[in-house]
């Protein structure tokens, strides 16, 4: 009887101990859909931008803010803890924008780092640099949303990226091509505008080779899409007045040893004309069409490999297809890129990405 006894009050004890023991409750924490980064003076300053519905409408937003400051990311988010009425909490963060600060002083790394050791955060968060500060971007008014964080939340998750050329990354992208061979990061570059919310500047690339970062206007960033693999919309304009749009692309790199050792980058694209239709064409005319967009694409290819290379910064992938082929990744900057681009013009009604 007294063995039963004990059966009954173990079985009491692990019932009243059954569920989630770690668990904590939403109203204790203080959400916040975007957090600003930015570098002053050598002190650290993070940003938050709590988003919240405006008067229960569900397309305009309000959005506040509290910022903390510090020698180091960490003590910046411990003073930040100490103006939050809630405990700081960056689970529900969509958006880090990172200041121009930042990537002039060549510290991406370690914010890249901090949020590496954030449990809470998402990996799947996107990175966006702003022309002036983290905190600036974030507190511009969206004309359309209302809050700017939710603005760059929708451009990063629609297509208003393939409009505007530049390729989303989110947090996991961002790690692994900084700790790869790459061991560098491109990043949309967006301007705060005053009544507007925000404008597309281009692409920062930052790379742990050097501490400058390679700045890529909107025709480069588009044509960055080919080196990254990412299909995208750009236009092609032609010395004659010819306008045709990229619809989609696809790139192999390899590694060629014989008789020397380069890369061999294929790259090819499907085209759409914007001005009449290639079955009005005869064949000769469609073939000097073609080859005349293929030898623009490929200039641009040209022009932004040199660039990037110049720079240290190794986007196309080189050194992971260098070490698969047995070779120091490092090569991949030093060896010559041969580039082969066959361009396929359809018409409208080609399906686009």
């Amino acid at each position: 009887m007294r063995r039963l006894g004990l059966v009954l009050a173990l079985v009491a004890v692990v019932l009243a101990t059954t569920g989630c023991w770690d668990i904590r409750d939403i109203n204790d924490r203080t959400p916040a859909l975007g957090v600003g980064v930015d570098l002053e003076g050598g002190t650290w300053r993070l940003t938050l931008a709590d988003v919240r519905p405006e008067g229960g409408q569900a397309t305009m937003y309000t959005a506040s803010f509290e910022s903390g400051v510090g020698p180091t990311l960490q003590a910046a988010a411990e003073e930040l803890r100490g103006h939050l009425a809630f405990r700081l909490y960056f689970g529900s963060a969509r958006i880090i924008a990172i200041g121009s600060s930042v990537f002039e002083a060549g510290r991406v790394g370690e914010v890249l780092a901090y949020f590496r050791e954030q449990q809470e955060i998402s990996l799947s968060t996107f990175l966006v640099a702003s022309t002036t500060s983290g905190a600036d971007l974030l507190k511009t008014m969206d004309v359309e949303h209302g809050a700017v964080a939710v603005r760059l939340e929708r451009e990063m998750t629609t297509q208003e990226s393939l409009r505007d050329g530049h390729l989303p990354i989110q947090l996991w992208q961002a790690l692994a091509s900084w700790t790869g061979p790459g061991r560098s990061v491109y990043v949309p570059l967006f301007a705060p505008e005053p009544g507007h919310g925000l404008r597309v500047t281009g692409t920062l690339v930052a790379s742990a080779r050097q501490k400058t970062p390679v700045y890529l206007g909107i025709p480069e960033s588009q044509t960055l899409r080919l080196l990254a693999d990412v299909p995208g919309r750009a236009p092609i304009v032609l010395p004659d007045g010819s306008s045709l749009r990229m619809a989609w692309s696809t790139k192999t790199l390899r590694v060629v040893t014989r008789p020397t050792t380069h890369l061999e980058l294929r790259v090819g694209a499907l085209l759409e004309p914007r001005i009449g239709s290639p079955e009005g064409m005869d064949a000769s005319d469609l073939t000097r069409l073609e080859t005349e967009v293929a030898r623009a694409i490929t200039g641009r290819l040209m022009a932004l490999t040199a660039k990037l290379g110049k720079a240290g910064v190794d986007v196309m992938r080189g050194g992971e297809a260098m070490r698969s082929a047995g070779l120091d990744p490092e090569l991949a900057l030093r060896v010559p890129v041969h580039i082969t681009l066959s361009a396929l013009i359809q018409p409208k009604q080609a399906v686009s990405p």
